[in-house]
């Protein structure tokens, strides 16, 4: 029943719709790499280990999220919706891998709101609903996290009956992370070894021989796409455009956000982060002593381990709020346990103070809540999705299009950091109209060109790349079309001489 209704679901919240818009935000840096794989010469293995975006060699991210979308898009072809499937994929998966898990410790009876609930989360549906990274890297995390967690509590229950497979799930989960965003999720390891000593009271749990090896198996999975990696780049004639993950963390300028950003972060996710404060308490140790006691330690690792994994987060200078999704996605359990002391039929049963607390978390009932839910997210799709979507270049690019004779090569530098759709559609819409045209990124500048070269300059007062080439007085230029891409401007120039 729970899995049924998390399919249904899935298929609403994740599915529809997905081809409404063109690319927009970051998905063109995401899905054009994954597409030029796609056509990628099958003799050039490099192509497949380094991402190209136009032409260039693209490694600012690990190329998990293009080896799915490229996946993906040789069985749906190359399109808006297919490079989003795959993304909405993950997120269904993500939904039920929270629901076994739920049903596993809590009870399967009342797993069924647990699939729902994470799907259902605000914080989950531009994920889900993009062709981004960051449902694909909480996939990865859950996995490895829930099955950490499990290893990890009832370690000293003695040898788990399925630790093999906890071991395996654990290590496929850490890969899947670690290739689609690196050591993004990487705060949740000492989140949940220090969440289940502090729930167990006790080091035992950090014995486990299951989790270091299920670690030790993650990071030697790891090791070897990133070793071919690091070998294909050493073997290019050209750097890759990469990106510190230094520019992420401390910077003075933005302690406010960074202090800002755990509460941030507890609040985007709720109402799932409202379970966070079932697990504690003496009337909470009090319930669980009357049965499944094993199950409140899991609780409470849980809860403990977003906690810690936020401090750690705050200690690194995280100030994006958004960067912290995988130490709240993996309190989707918790809303089994808070349903299942809501039911008078268990011996567990909560306070009644602490029951009016779980009835208000869920509205009274899931039913409810989850209804309330998705008129929200009803509204989301055709108000914030909207404006989303309105700010793709898509159109601007298939209005370029009549401006790229046959033959011409397209260069272009800042446009590419903001908006690299934009150049993406006008090449299509070119090939559609009978020109072959050429798309080139040139992040390192604009240098002497042959003439009839085109070149896609920024204008707005955010870049002004076009007036520093001019000023340059070389290569000479003419200008031929003018588009404007939510917040940017741009024009196309010929190059008449040298």
């Amino acid at each position: 029943m729970g899995l049924a209704l998390t399919l249904v679901l899935a298929s609403v919240v994740c599915f529809a719709g997905l081809d409404r818009f063109g690319l927009h935000s970051t998905e063109g840096h995401r899905a054009i790499p994954a597409w030029e794989m796609v056509h990628a010469d099958p003799d050039r293995a490099h192509d497949w280990l380094v991402p190209r975006l136009f032409e260039k060699p693209y490694l600012r991210k690990p190329p998990g999220v293009q080896w799915l979308i490229g996946s993906t898009s040789l069985l749906l072809g190359q399109s808006e919706g297919a490079a989003r499937a795959a993304l909405a994929l993950c997120t269904t998966l993500s939904a039920i891998v929270s629901l076994v898990f739920a049903g596993r410790w809590f009870g399967w009876r009342w797993s069924i709101v647990v699939g729902p609930a994470y799907i259902l989360t605000p914080a989950t549906w531009a994920a889900a609903r993009s062709a981004e990274i960051e449902a694909l890297n909480l996939l990865g995390t859950q996995l490895a996290a829930l099955s950490l967690i499990e290893l990890l509590v009832r370690a000293r229950e003695g040898p788990h009956r399925h630790a093999r497979l906890l071991i395996g799930l654990g290590a496929i989960g850490m890969f899947i992370a670690g290739m689609a965003k690196g050591p993004a999720s990487l705060p949740l390891l000492p989140g949940v070894l220090a969440g289940a000593c502090l729930a167990t009271h006790a080091l035992r749990p950090l014995r486990s021989r299951a989790v270091w090896g299920a670690l030790a198996l993650g990071a030697a999975a790891l090791c070897l796409p990133m070793a071919l990696i690091a070998r294909a780049v050493a073997s290019l004639d050209e750097p890759a455009v990469t990106q510190g993950v230094s520019e992420f963390l401390w910077s003075w300028s933005r302690l406010p956000h960074v202090l800002t950003m755990a509460p941030i972060a507890l609040l985007s996710a709720a109402p799932l982060t409202l379970a966070l404060f079932f697990p504690f308490g003496r009337e909470a140790r009090l319930e669980s002593l009357r049965r499944h006691a094993g199950s409140f330690e899991l609780a409470q690792t849980l809860a403990l381990a977003c906690l810690v994994s936020l401090l750690v987060y705050t200690l690194a200078g995280v100030n994006n709020p958004r960067y912290a999704m995988p130490a709240t996605c993996i309190l989707a359990p918790l809303v089994a346990y808070v349903w299942r002391g809501l039911s008078p039929t268990i011996e567990c049963q909560m306070s009644r103070a602490r029951r009016l607390w779980a009835g208000f978390f869920m509205g009274g009932h899931p039913v409810v809540l989850g209804t309330g839910l998705l008129v929200a997210f009803l509204v989301y799709t055709r108000t914030a999705e909207v404006s989303r979507g309105s700010t793709s270049g898509r159109d601007a690019g298939i209005a370029l299009a009549p401006f790229l004779p046959d033959g011409s090569t397209l260069i272009a530098r800042d446009l590419v950091e903001a908006r690299p759709e934009t150049i993406w559609y006008a090449v299509r819409e070119a090939e559609r109209l009978g020109a072959h045209v050429r798309a080139r990124w040139t992040p390192e500048g604009i240098g002497d060109l042959a003439p009839g070269t085109l070149l896609l300059l920024r204008t707005d007062d955010r870049s002004r790349e076009a007036q520093g080439v001019i000023a340059r007085a070389w290569p000479k230029l003419e200008p031929v079309a003018s588009i404007r891409v939510h917040l940017y401007e741009a024009t196309l120039y010929r190059v008449v001489s040298r």
